[in-house]
């Protein structure tokens, strides 16, 4: 009658009722029902002490014994009439003690598989957190980096001109980068996080500053051999490549912004902005060359090889 196949079916199917749900059977505020084609029991709740179990028991002996008496179980002519009410009941009764303790095993088993899946899925919930995080503080390190080592051309490569800019900037503002993951390959390629805010000309300014800083550890001034420690980071742009807002700094010059950026900002965004309305002059050059390294184009960043990039990439030595 109830058509299941195994306990851990039965006990999923139907799940023990709340006190609430038991003391309501059988009244208007009741949705539960117990018929020969729809059974139900509560294998939680006494047996013979809950209205639905014994709604469910009546219902049982009743429907077996006309079975019987109707011809359904292949039983001699001279049997039939020794199958009583109290035979079913007396059988019935000492089943249902097995029935519980199986149906309290299985439904016992699937509480702690679901708390089990509840646990596991808290502590991965907390991993993926915690990878975040890590992730993020990641970033914006390599971001510190960055601007440290574009300061320290700026005020150590004859370019102090530039200080007026980086007053107004802090490593937020400068583009993140990531990898595809935890590669033990070396070196590592970092694609870099476009920072969509930044004009085409100050990126080309920041990175003419990476290589200069590059360069400078590869063979610095009075020194035939690079510098110890590691080497700056090779990051990379990529066609496919993310692409974030970021951090904007106020009161830059118009031309460190980018334009399609700027469109897209309600009126009240672009007056906080505080824009200065003159272009940044960005020339690199200094007393010490010719001018061939002014950042003015992007043959100065060096291309290469990198197994991770298209073979449309840029690759760019920047730290």
């Amino acid at each position: 009658m109830l058509k299941f196949t195994t306990w851990a079916e039965l006990a999923e199917r139907y799940p023990p009722l709340t006190d609430e749900e038991t003391k309501a059977f059988g009244t208007s505020k009741s949705n539960i029902v117990c018929m020969v084609n729809d059974f139900r029991v509560d294998f939680v709740h006494g047996w013979k002490r809950s209205p639905l179990n014994l709604h469910a028991r009546d219902l049982f002996i009743q429907d077996l014994l006309q079975c019987i008496k109707g011809g359904a179980f292949d039983f001699g002519a001279q049997v039939v009439p020794l199958i009583t009410e109290a035979h079913i009941e007396s059988a019935i009764d000492s089943h249902m003690e097995h029935c519980r303790r199986k149906y309290q095993e299985a439904y016992n088993d699937l509480q702690w598989d679901s708390a089990d899946e509840a646990e596991a899925g808290k502590k991965a919930d907390q991993a993926r957190k915690l990878e975040k995080e890590k992730k993020r503080k990641a970033i914006n390190s390599r971001k510190k980096t960055l601007f440290e080592a574009r300061l320290s051309v700026v005020f150590y490569m004859g370019l102090e001109r530039h200080s007026v800019l980086f007053d107004k900037l802090s490593p937020q503002n400068m583009s993140g980068d990531e990898t595809d993951g935890p590669s033990r390959k070396l070196p590592m390629a970092y694609r870099i996080i476009e920072a969509s805010w930044q004009s085409d000309a100050l990126k080309t300014f920041f990175r003419a500053l990476d290589v200069k800083y590059r360069r400078d550890w590869e063979k610095p001034k009075g020194l035939q051999r690079a510098k110890g420690g590691n080497a700056p980071r090779t990051r990379i742009t990529r066609a496919d490549g993310r692409i974030e807002v970021g951090y904007a700094p106020c009161g830059l010059w118009r031309n460190c912004y980018n334009e399609e950026w700027l469109r897209s900002l309600a009126s009240y965004q672009k007056r906080a902005l505080q824009i200065v309305n003159s272009d940044y002059d960005f020339d690199l050059t200094t007393e010490d060359d010719d001018g061939t390294d002014s950042g003015s184009g992007e043959e100065d960043i060096p291309m290469e090889e990198n197994e991770d990039a298209d073979s449309a990439d840029e690759v760019e030595g920047e730290l």
